[in-house]
């Protein structure tokens, strides 16, 4: 899955792109660049000085085709082939309260005959409520890794996600502890984009 990073002062103007969570073994140089590698397997990019080449917002970022095209001309890599959907528009069909905790298990609609049972500990939970599955594996905006576990013995695959966690500055707030509920003009199944930071309506 790829994910994408920009931020001109901490990052000293590179953009750091992630493919595998894979720590790099090997460092294949470019003019542009660097190609990261843990043996023959790309793990990741780091494009130095790129404002000097394209224009892009700081922040998460969605893959676009500008963004694409220029790895593709400078790397020789096809990030498109590497991307699945991070964030995801699911629907609690089922919940349980897990004894002795604040833990929820719930049983998250992915859409094309998919669920998956995550263990969340929002305080809003409810059935029938869309929400934003943040998918196992993926790098979220804070860096941390979503890896499928195990919570008090109960798998869980994935994250059901607040506003904070998708770190949007000009999302309003919620609660403490609450999760982002979607209204009903979201469709299960569909890919979440709008918390990039180079989503366009």
């Amino acid at each position: 899955m790829v994910s994408i990073f920009y931020n001109k002062l901490t990052l000293n103007d590179t953009m750091s792109i992630s493919i595998s969570p894979l720590s790099p073994t090997a460092f294949d140089k470019r003019e542009k660049g660097v190609i990261l590698k843990n043996g023959e397997e790309i793990v990741g990019i780091n494009v130095f000085n790129v404002s000097q080449y394209i224009d892009i917002n700081e922040g998460y970022l969605f893959l676009t085709k500008k963004i694409d095209e220029f790895i593709q001309n400078e790397f020789g890599i096809d990030l498109k082939k590497y991307h699945s959907p991070k964030f995801v528009v699911g629907q609690i069909t089922d919940l349980e309260a897990i004894p002795d905790s604040h833990l929820t298990k719930t049983i998250v609609d992915l859409g094309n005959g998919v669920s998956t049972q995550i263990v969340c500990g929002g305080k809003n939970l409810s059935k029938g409520i869309k929400v934003v599955v943040a998918m196992p594996m993926i790098v979220m905006p804070n860096a941390k890794i979503i890896v499928p576990s195990k919570l008090l013995g109960y798998e869980s695959n994935g994250m059901i996600c607040s506003r904070k966690e998708l770190w949007r500055k000009d999302f309003p707030e919620d609660e403490p502890g609450h999760i982002l509920i979607l209204d009903d003009n979201y469709n299960v199944g569909d890919e979440f984009i709008e918390h990039y930071s180079n989503y366009k309506k």
